[in-house]
C-alpha cells in the first residue's frame, strides 16, 4: 500500500514538473478584459495592405482572428495579428466596409473603411477634367466665332452707310449737274432768242417817213399820209425813234 501511495506521488511529481515546463516554456495566456483599434476611419486602394494598431488588456491576451468581425468580406480580408497589430488587405472590389473585434463579452470600437480603386478614380478625374477643358475650349471657340459674326455684322452695316452716303453724294452731284444743265440751257436759249431777236430786227427792213416825223414804221412805203420815205432795217427804225409799228398796215 505505501509502496503504491509512493509511485502515484511520484507520478504526480512527474506531471507538475511537465506542467511547469510547458507553461514556462508556452506561457499561460488569460482572458481578453477590453480591446480598441486605434482608427476610427481610414481609406484604402484596392490590392493594398495596411496594419491596424491594437491595444487591449490584459498584455497577455489571446486575440483570434475569427473575433473580428467585418461588415463585407468581398471587400476586406484580415491577413494576421503580429505583435498587437491587425493586418488587413483590400481585395478587387470597392466598397465600404466596418471591422470590429466582437465576442460574447467584449467589444472593440468600429473602424470604417473606404476602398477606392484609386488608378480608376485617377482615369475618371483625367477624363472630367479632359472633358471640363474641351467645353471650355469649345464656349471659348463659340465665343470667338460670336464675336467674329458681330464684327462681321457691325462692318457690313458700315460699308452700307459707306455706300448710301456715296449714293447720297453720287444723286446730290447729278441733281446739281441737272440744274447746272437747266440753267445752261435756259441761258442758252435766251440767248439764242435775244439773238435771234437782234438778228430778226436786224434783217428785217421797214418804212419810215424821210422827214423823220412821228414815231411809227411801216411795212409799205406809202402808207395813209407818208408820201415820202426811207427804207431802213427795224432796228435803225427803232434807233431813229420809230418803234411802234403802224396800226393800218401792220
Amino acid at each position: 500500500m505505501n509502496q503504491k501511495i509512493k509511485k502515484g506521488l511520484t507520478y504526480l511529481g512527474k506531471c507538475l514538473i511537465c506542467l511547469s515546463i510547458l507553461t514556462t516554456i508556452f506561457g499561460c495566456s488569460s482572458s481578453i478584459e477590453k480591446i480598441s483599434i486605434n482608427e476610427s476611419q481610414i481609406t484604402m486602394d484596392i490590392n493594398e495592405e495596411k496594419s491596424l494598431n491594437l491595444e487591449f488588456t490584459p498584455d497577455d491576451s489571446t486575440i483570434k482572428i475569427d473575433d473580428f468581425q467585418i461588415s463585407d468580406n468581398n471587400v476586406i480580408e484580415i491577413k494576421k495579428i503580429d505583435n498587437q497589430k491587425l493586418y488587413i488587405h483590400s481585395l478587387d472590389h470597392e466598397g465600404k466596409i466596418t471591422i470590429q473585434y466582437k465576442t460574447d463579452d467584449v467589444e472593440s470600437n468600429i473602424v470604417n473603411v473606404q476602398v477606392i480603386d484609386q488608378k480608376a478614380l485617377a482615369l475618371a478625374m483625367a477624363k472630367k477634367q479632359a472633358e471640363e477643358e474641351a467645353q471650355k475650349k469649345a464656349e471659348e471657340e463659340k465665343l470667338k466665332a460670336e464675336e467674329a459674326q458681330k464684327k462681321a455684322e457691325e462692318e457690313k452695316i458700315k460699308a452700307q452707310e459707306a455706300q448710301k452716303k456715296i449714293e447720297e453724294e453720287k444723286k446730290k452731284e447729278e441733281s446739281k449737274k441737272t440744274t447746272n444743265t437747266k440753267s445752261s440751257t435756259t441761258k442758252n436759249n435766251q440767248t439764242t432768242k435775244s439773238t435771234s431777236s437782234g438778228n430778226t430786227s436786224s434783217s428785217t427792213y421797214v418804212y419810215i417817213p424821210s422827214s423823220g416825223s412821228g414815231n411809227k414804221y411801216h411795212s409799205r412805203s406809202q402808207c395813209g399820209r407818208m408820201k415820202e420815205s426811207d427804207r431802213v432795217t427795224l432796228s435803225e427804225a427803232k434807233r431813229l425813234g420809230h418803234d411802234e409799228p403802224c396800226k393800218n398796215c401792220h
